[in-house]
């Protein structure tokens, strides 16, 4: 590469399944590439791999994994790329390597990084348990489920936590980052915390928010919630599917007289229909203590 630059690809991460992976590229400064993502490290085209790149005009590089998919990247001024990117749903390993340009022609056309190799983890059930999922509205009947679909979290210690850099997650690669512009977005010690659909209260059915959702939906049947602390750590993680109680209208509450629910609130026995009504008609108490369940 550029200078006798040889670009690194890295990752501090150890991926789970409906997350992503943290992925560093350090090389020639201030360069396009690609990212090259393969589903094999045995064969492309025809070809075995690795393959040696010198009749591409890449000598002594070599391509190591098959050539499926790329995303554009470019280097900063030091040299480095950093990004997350999402882990496919279907848990398969994934080969990756990085190719950089090099403006230094005619001596070759580019730079090719190291080959990582990339199996996610299932994620186990429940988390750490500092915030967890208290209250879900899957399908609001009153208003539109893009506007009035929530959830609730609560923070189970005696201190305040800033959730901005947290994440909701599931298995098919919603991910909703909470940011505030670096702000923080806190959640007082016992205190409750809700992400909406919107923040409007004309539209959300009356809910009091905290945060608006764009890029994460609720599925009416089933569907999985995975909250991420700022680390990539689980914190809590919650799958719904037909038969929890829940219905058109109605949110599901997580029976707190129980505890530990970073641990219980994967269990529907852990979980009843809300009672009471929020100003649209439909049950739940977004921001408020949790019916008791019967």
């Amino acid at each position: 590469g550029f200078s006798g630059t040889v670009p690194t690809l890295s990752s501090p991460d150890t991926p789970v399944l409906g997350g992503s992976i943290n992925l560093n590229v350090s090389g020639t400064p201030s360069t396009p590439g690609l990212m090259i993502f393969g589903i094999s490290n045995t064969v492309w085209s025809g070809l075995s791999l690795p393959l040696d790149l010198s009749l591409l005009a890449l000598p002594g590089c070599t391509l190591y994994n098959s050539f499926d998919i790329s995303i554009g990247i470019n280097t900063d001024a030091n040299g480095n790329w950093t990004a997350a990117l999402p882990i496919a749903p279907s848990g398969a390993t994934m080969y990756m390597q990085t190719y950089l340009l090099d403006f230094s022609f005619p001596v070759n056309y580019g730079a090719v990084s190291n080959g990582i190799e990339v199996t996610p983890t299932t994620p186990g059930q429940g988390g750490i348990g500092d915030v967890v999922i208290v209250e879900i509205m899957p399908n609001p009947a009153a208003v539109q489920d893009n506007t009035g679909e929530y959830i609730e979290l609560y923070n189970t210690t005696d201190q305040v936590i800033n959730l901005e850099g947290w994440r909701l997650i599931d298995t098919f690669i919603d991910i909703e980052t909470l940011i505030n512009g670096g702000n923080g977005l806190f959640i007082q010690p016992g205190g409750r915390f809700v992400i909406a659909g919107s923040l409007s209260t004309y539209v959300n059915g009356g809910i009091i928010a905290d945060y608006e959702m764009s890029n994460f939906q609720l599925d009416n049947g089933a569907d999985e919630i995975i909250l991420q602390d700022s680390n990539f750590k689980n914190q809590d993680r919650v799958d719904y599917v037909n038969g929890w109680p829940k219905g058109p209208g109605v949110a599901m509450q997580y029976n707190q007289n129980i505890g530990a629910p970073a641990f219980s609130n994967n269990d529907p026995l852990n979980w009843c229909k809300a009672v009471s009504a929020i100003p649209s008609g439909d049950l739940g108490t977004p921001g408020a203590v949790n019916d008791p369940c019967p």
